[in-house]
């Protein structure tokens, strides 16, 4: 990549973290996101929400989404452009994603995220494309989304069917509990194990890749 090419990248960093909504701009959001994601079975799929009821976890929308991921200059950051269509109204929202270290030694992802306008996400998008000198990895996912309280932690567990990875497309569950950053992430961890191995009663070892990675290798196998 050239050095015009970085010096745009960098702007588009720039103004991915600076960018607003418009009359009804809001401060973005920050936190850390300690989440986990699963493996599931077409059956598990079509039984969890019954079970996740049960639990006393409240339904909280469904959602059709497009993730759309944009260059960045580390490749352990991410930043995506997601379209959402929720209840037949759509809204765009601008993600990044960067690894943190946490004070047990681990790492989760701080998360920034923000509502930006259709004109802007085209921009951010086209200029992506010019920066990576090739279409830009997308994918698709229906989503349900359920949220309960533990221990005066908001979890929301999300069930999804994703479409366009390849070999990697199908059914996952995500847990995921929001930190404020600089607090102590070690009882979220332990919350969604636990949850997890009450879901399906036997402990579960997550999907380490995520799903940009596994769009990237899905891609390597159709090159």
């Amino acid at each position: 990549m050239g050095t015009l090419a970085n010096a745009l990248e960098r702007m588009v960093n720039r103004l991915a973290r600076s960018c607003g909504t418009g009359s009804g701009q809001a401060a973005h959001k920050s936190h850390l996101e300690v989440e986990r994601k699963f493996r599931i079975s077409e059956d598990e799929w079509r039984r969890l929400p019954e079970t996740l009821r049960a639990r006393g976890f409240e339904p909280d929308g469904q959602v059709i989404m497009t993730d759309t991921f944009l260059p960045t200059s580390n490749d352990g950051d991410m930043m995506r452009v997601r379209n959402e269509t929720e209840a037949g109204k759509r809204r765009t929202l601008l993600t990044l994603k960067s690894w943190v270290r946490t004070a047990d030694g681990g790492k989760e992802r701080q998360e920034t995220e923000r509502s930006i306008g259709r004109f802007l996400a085209a921009v951010l998008v086209t200029v992506g494309r010019w920066l990576n000198g090739s279409h830009l990895l997308s994918f698709s996912k229906h989503r349900q989304m359920f949220a309960t309280n533990i221990s005066g932690q908001a979890v929301v567990v999300s069930i999804d069917r994703v479409s366009g990875l390849g070999e990697y497309s199908g059914c996952y569950l995500e847990v995921e509990i929001l930190v404020p950053v600089g607090q102590d992430v070690t009882l979220a961890r332990e919350h969604i194990y636990a949850l997890v191995s009450e879901l399906f009663g036997e402990a579960r070892q997550p999907v380490e890749l995520s799903y940009m990675e596994m769009l990237k290798r899905s891609a390597r196998a159709r090159n």
